[in-house]
């Protein structure tokens, strides 16, 4: 990725420090350790969050897009595939398997795997639902733009608007609602990574898109919050469009301090890591200090921000002494790998020709 578009990683680095956060605050509620301001707090950066993080995962993948089809699979979808299985195991082992037997014992690892798929557990469907988001982009990437654009637009909004159905068949229902709900972040970074970039260009721009995006978030707030509640349901994603353009536009002007543009920079190219591996230290430490800070004084204000900071260090920690044992292939599947397991997959030309 170009110098110039640091702010991509920035973005990244911001986004799973507000998931990070948001996870802390929910295991830090089972232990009755959250004061009501961070569920204020985490009301109003729900709407900006995850609708960044698929944003830049849409203009991350558009920068392969241009792959031949096999190069794609082997580099993009084999990898997301690898992180989710390996950790989806790794997760059940040590959270629910801890001091007892495997998660899937009774059923075996393949069932238990099967389960996972359509009711993942641990922040895992957004893994889930990014591989599914990058394997429609592969299947649509002959369609027209527009098309596309559109009919994610119009799944989202009849998503928000309750007209989908109620299920789908065994998937979890967040699973599936969280796919139609940010499919059209995903597909907003996709196409439309040139008109982004354009928009934040000069510091002025940014500037400029910051203060549109930034009225737009505040007044479509108070539209909901004094008006109807008919209101929350018909502005969820246009207040979740102009909250994914403040963050944009915060790590474009983030990006330009060295020191903080730097180390935000840094933690967005391991947010993988962070992502997949800070439950390890989440819940264990939830547990922990939910015993010990029991009628501790204003215990709600310092344990959600601690178990934050100390879930990202323990990630990265995990993450940086991993990577120097030569173990990066836990996280990312070398290309390599996929490289081979596609070339042993027969092309669509020998199929026709066989």
């Amino acid at each position: 990725m170009s110098s110039r578009l640091q702010w991509l990683d920035v973005a990244k680095g911001g986004a799973i420090l507000l998931v990070v956060l948001h996870h802390s605050i929910l295991v830090s509620s089972d232990h009755d350790l959250t004061h009501d301001a961070f569920h204020s707090l985490d009301y109003y950066l729900k709407q900006m969050r995850m609708p960044l993080f698929f944003l830049a995962s849409g203009i991350t993948t558009s920068f392969v897009m241009s792959r031949s089809s096999r190069d794609y699979i082997a580099t993009k979808l084999l990898p997301i595939a690898w992180i989710f299985l390996f950790w989806t195991i790794v997760l059940g082992v040590v959270l629910d398997g801890v001091f007892e037997a495997a998660p899937w014992d009774e059923g075996g690892l393949f069932h238990y795997l099967a389960e996972a798929i359509v009711h993942p557990k641990y922040g895992m469907w957004f893994v889930l639902v990014l591989g599914i988001l990058s394997a429609v982009a592969l299947l649509l990437r002959n369609v027209p733009p527009g098309i596309v654009f559109v009919g994610s637009l119009a799944l989202t909004l009849a998503n928000d608007l309750s007209l989908m159905p109620a299920s789908f068949g065994p998937f979890a229902k967040f699973m599936v609602h969280n796919l139609f709900d940010y499919a059209f972040f995903y597909f907003i970074g996709l196409y439309s990574t040139q008109v982004i970039v354009s928009a934040v260009s000069s510091p002025k721009r940014t500037l400029v898109t910051l203060a549109v995006a930034v009225i737009a978030f505040v007044c479509l707030n108070m539209l909901v919050k004094f008006g109807s509640s008919h209101y929350f349901l018909m502005t969820q994603t246009a207040r979740a469009t102009a909250g994914a353009a403040i963050g944009l536009c915060l790590a474009v002007l983030i990006s330009q301090w060295n020191a903080a543009g730097e180390t935000l920079s840094w933690v967005g190219k391991r947010s993988l890591g962070i992502f997949v591996a800070h439950g390890l230290f989440l819940f264990p430490l939830a547990r922990y200090l939910g015993e010990r800070m029991e009628g501790v004084e204003h215990a709600g204000l310092i344990t959600p921000p601690l178990i934050t900071v100390a879930a990202v260090i323990g990630s990265l920690l995990l993450y940086l002494s991993l990577s120097r044992a030569g173990l990066t292939w836990l996280y990312i599947l070398p290309s390599r790998v996929g490289h081979r397991i596609m070339s042993a997959v027969p092309s669509r030309q020998s199929d026709s020709t066989g």
